[in-house]
């Protein structure tokens, strides 16, 4: 009689398999030809394996031996053969996202203007997924599908994300917690980690407050640490040398705590509520 361990490594690989060709299966309908080659290519490498394998080992071990090394022959592959396409095809802007050695989803990032951005470290955009494990709509609410997914079944994530030249993603805004100025994204997150590097500064957010001109200006929210007394020309002296003149706050506000949320994050919808009728300064 089977082992325990052993029946549960038998019921991996059926899980493994099955879910496998599903993968290549929806991938082959979407024609997602470089995820279709992947993942068939891992799955006839790991069958063939096995297979062999099995043949040479009683059935207990070998099943033993699947549940421990299933990931790792599954993962060695699809990584190498990945970026072997990427160094091939010399465009790194749209990528794979391999998680546990499967090859799930793909990767893009549009830019404001509608574009794919760049693989240069620098344009930033929201980031697009697309792939067999990724949401093909929302339970009846057609309405927020179509607006979160194209024609094409690309996903909206809601994340802002750049792709470097070596093919990282790097996830650095909520396209929510920009503040889009003039045709321009402002990343908060980038004007709040300089506006943090300023002695006296315990906390702080940035948020888009309503401009005639540029539609929306930063304006930072910022808690003083205790005993600390920074002013807002101390701060704004500071940020001139770590951002550009653009992303710069229009003003400083001081609170005395921020809203936060059950989880322990900075509320900005109620900032934003709090501020919504702020007057800039001309």
């Amino acid at each position: 009689m089977l082992e325990f361990t052993a029946i549960t490594g038998l019921i991996d690989c059926i899980i493994a398999v099955a879910f496998g060709l599903l993968v290549v299966l929806k991938n082959w309908r979407e024609r997602n030809g470089q995820l279709f080659f992947l993942m068939t290519f891992s799955l006839a490498l790991w069958g063939f394996a096995y297979w062999r394998w099995l043949s040479s080992v009683d059935l207990q071990t070998a099943l033993l031996w699947i549940k421990l090394l299933a990931g790792a022959s599954t993962f060695i592959p699809l990584f190498f053969l990945h970026w072997i396409l990427i160094l091939l095809k010399k465009d790194s802007s749209h990528r794979l996202v391999l998680i546990g050695g499967y090859a799930l989803a793909a990767s893009e990032v549009i830019d404001e203007k509608g574009n794919r951005a760049p693989p240069d470290g620098a344009t930033s955009g929201e980031l697009f997924v697309r792939g067999a494990t990724i949401v093909s709509g929302y339970f009846n609410n057609p309405e927020a599908s179509a607006k979160q997914i194209d024609s094409e079944g690309w996903f909206g994530t809601g994340d802002v994300a750049k792709i470097t030249p070596d093919s990282w993603l790097l996830i650095v805004d909520r396209t929510k917690d920009l503040v889009k100025s003039g045709g321009e994204w402002i990343s908060s997150i980038d004007v709040e980690n300089a506006a943090l590097a300023v002695k006296g500064v315990a906390n702080c957010a940035v948020i888009g407050v309503p401009h005639p001109k540029w539609n929306e200006r930063p304006l930072l929210v910022a808690v003083k640490a205790p005993g600390a007394n920074p002013t807002k020309a101390q701060i704004l002296g500071v940020l001139a040398a770590k951002i550009a003149k653009w992303q710069m706050p229009d003003d400083v506000v001081f609170v005395d705590a921020l809203p936060m949320t059950a989880t322990g994050k900075i509320s900005k919808k109620d900032l934003r509520a709090k501020f919504a009728d702020h007057k800039l300064p001309e």
